[in-house]
């Protein structure tokens, strides 16, 4: 049922209000944080050519063990903790290295081992890649915590922008459907710019809209200290399945424990593991597929007795965990190939295109008023001479 024509006026004006104010207030912000956006849809093959540029991997297949890369952090690092070994990254097609990560006055300092050589290269902080600052401008702006807040607060009023932009595009007919998904060849320019700033807005808008939703939620789950995947939880009666040990002799060995956790997922290759740190912990891996919603697991295995305790998939957790983790893979697009890749790299870079349409219209729209004003008061000079006469 079409709205009254009273109510859509006065709606129009006040989403057009809306719309225009807080495009030109966020223009800036929301194009940066969309082209570091598009650079983040490749970080994975951006951070291992940027790594292997300055830390070359030797030729050939992986030879060295994770039991081997302990032992050459160790060697290399000597003051390395128990607690920054017990977390290790493995070689994968992602990241071809082992790592460990080490924080010293609050910046994350990355350390390398080549699977291939058994070499480690210089420790180096995450910020020191030009990767590293793209991620720490995107999360943060560079101002820590209240630049991800300040972040969170501005993809708040971002939604706004974008849901008054797709009421001011709706179209009330298919006539206007079809000029407002083209470009009209041969209009003007100004008909031109706000045909292009329709179909930048709305081919990917769902991407967009989408991205800016979770980039809210994200901040918000990590300002509560996962508030919203406790909240899902709670709310389900949901509770997280815990493993324990039963020490019993001595560990098995981290080389064999690794063979059995990939044998309790063999169709994904493993991603990182945690080694257990107190007597009762488990030793766990993380596997991750190359693609998919829900696409990682955990295995949890009895380090004395090698026995699985349990195989944890994304998509059978809880629904607090699967939450969180499908609005991770909608923000950064992880969940399909290159494609997916390409269409969040354009999503990425459509704010700009729009910020740039958007404040030529603007400008067209004050030199149109200005130009209006001054035809008024021409004409009321003209009718004050005549009636001087």
């Amino acid at each position: 049922m079409a709205l009254p024509a009273k109510f859509s006026g006065r709606a129009r004006r006040f989403f057009f209000v809306l719309h225009l104010w807080t495009g030109l207030s966020l223009g800036v912000w929301l194009s940066l944080i969309g082209l570091t956006g598009s650079l983040l849809a490749w970080m994975p093959e951006l951070v291992t050519i940027e790594a292997q540029s300055r830390y070359p991997k030797a030729p050939g297949e992986d030879k060295m063990t994770l039991s081997g890369a302990l032992a050459a952090f160790k060697t290399r690092y000597p003051d390395l903790a128990a607690k920054e070994l017990s977390s290790v990254q493995m070689p994968t097609g992602r990241y071809p290295y082992y790592v460990v990560f080490r924080r010293v006055e609050g910046q994350i300092n990355v350390i390398m081992a080549d699977p291939v050589s058994g070499r480690v290269f210089p420790m180096y902080r995450l910020k020191d890649l030009q990767m590293g600052k793209v991620i720490e401008f995107h999360t943060s702006l560079l101002f820590g915590i209240p630049g991800l807040l300040g972040n969170g607060v501005l993809s708040f009023f971002a939604l706004l922008l974008l849901s008054s932009g797709l009421w001011l595009w709706w179209p009330s007919n298919w006539r206007q459907f079809k000029a407002r998904i083209s470009v009209k060849n041969g209009g003007s320019l100004s008909r031109r710019v706000r045909d292009w700033h329709n179909v930048l807005g709305i081919y990917l808008y769902s991407i967009l809209f989408v991205t800016t939703l979770t980039a809210v939620l994200l901040v918000v789950n990590h300002a509560t200290r996962g508030g919203l995947e406790k909240a899902v939880d709670k709310r389900a009666g949901a509770v997280e399945a815990e493993y324990q040990a039963v020490p019993n002799g001595a560990r098995l060995g981290v080389d064999e424990l690794v063979l059995l956790a990939q044998k309790a997922v063999p169709d994904a290759p493993i991603d990182g593991v945690r080694l257990p740190l107190e007597a009762d912990a488990p030793f766990q891996s993380r596997h991750l597929r190359p693609s998919g919603f829900l696409n990682s697991s955990v295995v949890s295995i009895d380090p004395y007795s090698g026995k699985t305790l349990g195989v944890e998939h994304d998509r059978d957790g809880t629904p607090g965990h699967k939450t969180l983790t499908l609005v991770q893979d909608l923000h950064f697009g992880t969940f399909g190939g290159a494609l997916t890749k390409w269409l969040y790299t354009l999503a990425g870079i459509l704010p700009l295109g729009l910020f740039i349409t958007g404040v030529m219209m603007w400008r067209k729209r004050l030199k149109n008023q200005k130009k209006g004003r001054v035809q008024n008061a021409g004409e009321e000079r003209r009718a004050e001479t005549v009636e001087a006469a």
